[in-house]
């Protein structure tokens, strides 16, 4: 993906999880997020601090477009651009990896994308559950929205990489 379409693709998100989260409000267990998704998809060869900082900037426009507690998007992102790296060498074979620009469905395979996607929704809601609030409720119920958040984002993730954005993150 060129830096043009990455830019627009980053906007797009933004904007998209702005409105989910004015709009769509299942329950207070149930958070939709979709910003991960540039994280997830910017390319493999830059280096960690940089991804880390994109990632510190994407949650803190998330964060300043929510009522909630500020920082959480952002340091949860942040999360997840510091653990991309150790969960694709878990994931993705040494080979795949040399030759991968960029994490989709495309380049690294249904099942590894598939894997990434919930490893990483793993680590975002590990950190973004302990931050908010963690010790207000009892074990099961964090358990509870643990599970549920991460499989119910890795799901949309996933639809949207298959469905939404396939067309914008092909190279043209």
């Amino acid at each position: 993906m060129t830096g043009a379409r990455f830019i627009i693709f980053t906007i797009i998100t933004l904007l998209v999880q702005i409105f989910i989260a004015e709009f769509i409000n299942l329950h207070q267990m149930v958070y939709i997020v979709i910003t991960p998704l540039p994280v997830l998809f910017l390319p493999y060869n830059y280096s960690k601090s940089l991804t880390m900082v994109f990632a510190f900037i994407i949650g803190l426009l998330t964060d300043l477009s929510y009522d909630g507690v500020m920082g959480l998007n952002a340091a949860a992102l942040v999360a997840v651009a510091f653990f991309k790296e150790p969960v694709l060498k878990l994931i993705v074979s040494k080979a795949t990896r040399e030759n991968l620009s960029e994490i989709s469905s495309a380049t690294a395979g249904k099942g590894a994308f598939a894997l990434v996607s919930l490893a990483l929704c793993s680590v975002f809601f590990l950190f973004y559950i302990a931050l908010d609030n963690v010790l207000y409720f009892s074990f099961a119920y964090t358990l509870a929205r643990f599970i549920i958040n991460v499989l119910l984002n890795t799901f949309i993730i996933m639809l949207a990489e298959f469905t939404l954005f396939r067309g914008f993150l092909e190279k043209r």
